[in-house]
């Protein structure tokens, strides 16, 4: 088959299912209602009139929400399911990656199930005998292939099922969302097969979620909305449009740029350049020539630029072009010199006006990563984490960043824990640098040795230490050292100008073989206390505020399943609760660890700024004030001394 010749074609096609809304609950009971008559029915159109072709070796993207019509039109083009109307040509071999576990029995053992499932795909038994040591061997399931499946995590099934897909060597892949199962050393893996395949010439339909998975891999895409056909083409030009054809939809827009730099344009209905009227667009972070492509709903002869959401960055070489109209070029908050563009670290908008209306522009240009502020804006490459085991605090410090003043008594159950260490442990293969049981007030936790046990289980290497300001440490029992000690778990205090024997802790200690380190100087009884301002109007600049925060990108908090940045982001609703404030507060401002695909799509989150950024006053910032108990007035997480000299980090 020529490169050029058509794998696939859709002419027409739709699909259309019959919706049932009665309430039946036997086959006897259908039969007797459909001779009556009484079976009432209503037409869904999950397809209509989907047109395309595809080329041999082309890898295509679809595009779409949940409900779009992507996974029924995979299924037409498999062959499971058959159009209403129109034509579906395809011309080779398919393996479709569909449903986790289509094609397996789960009685059968996974040996068992490649010969199962590779006759089903119509392979035969001594084509699969002699792919049989590559499938196995590439599935790194070990003597587990001859175990049932029903005893296989979804994972060990994605692994096996890829496997099989990967070495039979098919015309066409065809894989849906299933490859976010397995676990990220295999999706790494995968990844690499999957491109090997394509560059040998196998045809690759992809459905993702991840905006940015599309566009890396897809030569071409297709959106489908409500299962009509919205565009198809260039892939970066769909999904271009995809993202901003919801620009007014901020928790699609949320999950689309997460481990991903985009661009926005706004375009001018003739008042002023509102979110609404804007488009965004993919451009690599770390260097390379890159082309964008915008379009817009109707001529416009007013434009802004938005070159990349986060500051510290070069742009040279850049271009704008459409249709050969001249263009007046005006660039703020970044300096020009020779068409080479310098990002500052405030928002950098380059505004366009053309003599003419326009209907597309193409942007083109390099990348180039300013070191400047590179070090906070790139992804650790250790993980860690702390985690509160209880909210509030025996102590009541003024300007607490965690907010325990106003926490109400609350304890993290141990099996929820046990459930968020687990996952990450399996997302971060058991490696963390530095785990910190912390609070509030950690000690006051019944149960902390439950937690010692869990995080030493989960991350065997990692260096783990309870902070506290150890007013209880000298009422803690004998389980409490014999768990410390056995689990290897340090204590670091945090000094505060209360009277306490801090040589007979570190005797004890000494005694039961636990290390014992201070937060701040360990002959320094005057605590320091940082002040971090807020902007109750969330009128700050979010990277701003990310490059010179000395929590962002370093103080990673694990709370109720979620990662954040920071504690603030994790921490404020306990202000904003007591005094019922205004404040917008989003669940972007954390990462789902179980709705994330690896560690590093969370570590890329973790390095970029978050809504609650915008909250946060970088210029009224105070360093090593001194201690004081809180008072619970608003005054003391809010600037009110703008001629107070600022402390950046």
């Amino acid at each position: 088959m020529h490169k050029n010749q058509t794998i696939i074609k859709a002419k027409d096609v739709s699909m259309c299912f019959q919706m049932s809304y009665d309430r039946i609950q036997s086959v006897k009971e259908y039969i007797v209602q459909t001779f009556k008559g009484k079976v009432r029915y209503e037409e869904f159109w999950a397809l209509k009139d989907i047109n395309f072709e595809i080329k041999k070796g082309e890898v295509v993207g679809l595009v779409g929400s949940n409900g779009a019509g992507k996974s029924t039109l995979l299924k037409i083009i498999s062959g499971i399911l058959k159009p209403t109307s129109g034509k579906i040509q395809v011309n080779g071999s398919i393996v479709p990656m569909l449903e986790l576990g289509s094609g397996f029995d789960f009685d059968l053992t996974g040996r068992e199930n490649i010969f199962l499932n590779g006759a089903v795909l119509g392979y035969s038994e001594k084509f699969l005998n002699k792919k049989y040591d590559e499938i196995v061997s590439f599935s790194e399931l070990g003597k587990f292939i001859e175990v049932p499946l029903r005893n296989y995590s979804s994972g060990m099934i994605a692994r096996l099922a890829f496997s099989i897909a990967a070495m039979v060597e098919p015309d066409i892949l065809i894989v849906d969302e299933i490859l976010s199962v397995g676990d990220a050393a295999f999706q790494r893996k995968s990844g690499e097969r999957m491109k090997e395949m394509m560059n040998g010439g196998t045809t690759v339909l992809l459905v993702s979620h991840s905006i940015a998975q599309i566009q890396e891999l897809c030569d071409s895409a297709i959106w489908l909305q409500n299962g009509q056909q919205v565009l198809s083409g260039d892939a970066d030009i769909v999904c271009g449009n995809y993202i901003g054809g919801y620009a007014g939809t901020s928790s699609l827009n949320a999950h689309a740029i997460q481990g991903a730099e985009y661009s926005m344009m706004y375009f001018n209905r003739g008042s002023d350049f509102n979110p609404e009227d804007a488009r965004w667009l993919r451009i690599t972070p770390y260097g390379g020539e890159f082309s964008q492509y915008y379009t817009f709903p109707e001529p416009c002869k007013r434009l802004r630029y938005d070159p990349v959401l986060l500051g510290g960055y070069e742009l040279s070489n850049l271009s704008f072009s459409s249709t050969q109209e001249p263009v007046n070029v005006l660039a703020l908050n970044c300096s020009v010199l020779d068409q080479t563009y310098v990002m500052g670290e405030s928002d950098p908008q380059i505004y366009l006006e053309f003599q003419k209306p326009i209907s597309n522009i193409k942007v083109s240009g390099n990348l180039i990563e300013n070191v400047k502020l590179s070090p906070k804006l790139r992804p650790q490459k250790n993980f860690k984490y702390e985690v509160h085991l209880c909210e509030h605090c025996n102590l009541n410090c003024k300007s607490c960043f965690h907010f325990a003043p106003f926490s109400e008594p609350a304890f993290l159950l141990p099996s929820d824990y046990e459930k968020d260490c687990q996952r990450l442990s399996q997302l971060f293969d058991h490696k963390a640098q530095l785990i910190l049981l912390s609070g509030g007030e950690p000690l006051l936790h019944k149960n902390i040795c439950e937690f010692m046990r869990i995080s030493r289980e989960a991350f065997p290497s990692a260096s783990i230490r309870i902070v506290t300001n150890a007013l209880l440490l000298p009422k803690m029992d004998t389980q409490f050292w014999r768990s410390c000690e056995r689990y290897e778990i340090a204590i670091g205090i945090t000094k505060f100008p209360i009277s306490l024997d801090y040589l007979s802790l570190e005797k004890t200690a000494q005694d039961m073989g636990v290390k014992i380190y201070y937060e701040n100087s360990s002959d320094v009884i005057e605590k320091k206390m940082d002040f971090y301002s807020l902007d109750l109007n969330g009128e700050q600049n979010i990277n701003m505020s990310f490059a010179h925060c000395a929590l962002a990108n370093d103080a990673y908090v694990l709370s109720h399943g979620r990662l954040y940045t920071c504690p603030i982001c994790a921490f404020v609703p306990h202000l904003i609760d007591y005094f019922n404030l205004t404040v917008s507060y989003q669940k972007e401002n954390g990462i789902d660890i179980y709705g994330a695909q690896s560690a590093k799509e969370i570590m890329d989150f973790l390095a970029r700024p978050v809504p609650m950024c915008a909250y946060c006053d970088v210029n009224s910032r105070m360093k090593d004030n001194k201690w004081e108990p809180s008072q619970k007035e608003l005054s003391e997480w809010i600037s009110t001394a703008k001629d107070t000299e600022v402390q950046h980090y």
